[in-house]
């Protein structure tokens, strides 16, 4: 299977984005995934490429859909302060108590990041 990576693309960063919010170590979810923690930090550093297997693996660990994943890894959309967001929000979405509800806090983080890119968009075009 071939391996997905471009140079916009950076599934670390979405993948460690996710794990913060559950607040797991990356030996928590190196062993959930059946990944040797060394082979999973290579990943989460964009050292280590991901098939789109693994990148579904992921998306099912983690309960979210693989367009999120895709999404925070283009790097198309502000993801930096996800985490604060959520939890300044009272959202933290705790391993092994994931929920729909907590599904729905995803999709709400993802419509949030698509607000905050449009209102960047819009803020450039007035400056340009």
């Amino acid at each position: 299977m071939p391996l997905l990576k471009t140079s916009k693309m950076k599934f670390g960063k979405a993948l460690k984005i996710l794990r913060s919010v559950k607040e797991m170590t990356q030996s928590e979810v190196a062993n959930a995934v059946h990944m040797e923690e060394r082979t999973y930090r290579e990943v989460e550093s964009d050292r280590r490429a991901l098939s789109a297997k693994e990148i579904a693996v992921f998306a099912q660990f983690f309960q979210v859909d693989v367009q999120l994943i895709y999404d925070i890894a283009q790097d198309s959309a502000p993801v930096q302060n996800i985490v604060h967001e959520a939890r300044r929000d009272g959202i933290v979405i705790h391993h092994g108590k994931t929920t729909e509800a907590h599904n729905e806090v995803v999709h709400y983080l993802l419509q949030r990041i698509k607000d905050l890119e449009e209102q960047l968009l819009k803020y450039q075009q007035s400056i340009s």
